[in-house]
């Protein structure tokens, strides 16, 4: 089962294969703020914010932990991380800096249909869904070249 910093582990190795450096990458789940900060330098820089989610707790104290997120729980953390991704996207950017904001969540059937009822508008926002399976494989959905 991938924990919040499993899933942050395997995007930024994914991004770095895209030609990304990564600046910030959080694997303190009680650290609040940005997951993943990643700068690519194109002809202006891009600088992509992502929030990540796991399928289960990261804590091993916790109740969750090694199991499975239920379809609620996922709703709520879905729903936290498209705050966060509102958030990113009101920032005023910074002359020749474009500033992305996207999702890396498990590539779990209730992670795939909560997304599958906002899909449009995460369409629309264009907000890139980094899909990471169990053995650390990355997949993007992103109707923009990430």
């Amino acid at each position: 089962m991938l924990t919040e910093p499993d899933v942050i582990n395997y995007v930024c190795v994914a991004l770095q294969q895209l030609g990304y450096n990564i600046h910030k990458k959080n694997v303190n789940v009680r650290q609040k703020g940005d997951d993943i900060i990643a700068i690519k330098q194109l002809a202006s820089i891009r600088k992509l914010y992502i929030k990540a989610k796991g399928e289960t707790s990261s804590d091993p104290n916790s109740n969750r932990y090694g199991q499975s997120f239920d379809n609620a729980q996922v709703r709520v953390h879905i729903g936290q991380a498209l705050y966060k991704i509102a958030e990113v996207l009101s920032r005023k950017p910074l002359c020749n800096v474009e500033i992305r904001a996207g999702i890396a969540l498990p590539n779990t059937c209730y992670h795939q249909y909560i997304i599958s009822k906002v899909k449009p508008t995460i369409d629309y926002l264009e907000i890139p869904i980094f899909w990471v399976d169990s053995t650390g494989n990355v997949q993007i959905s992103s109707i923009w070249k990430v």
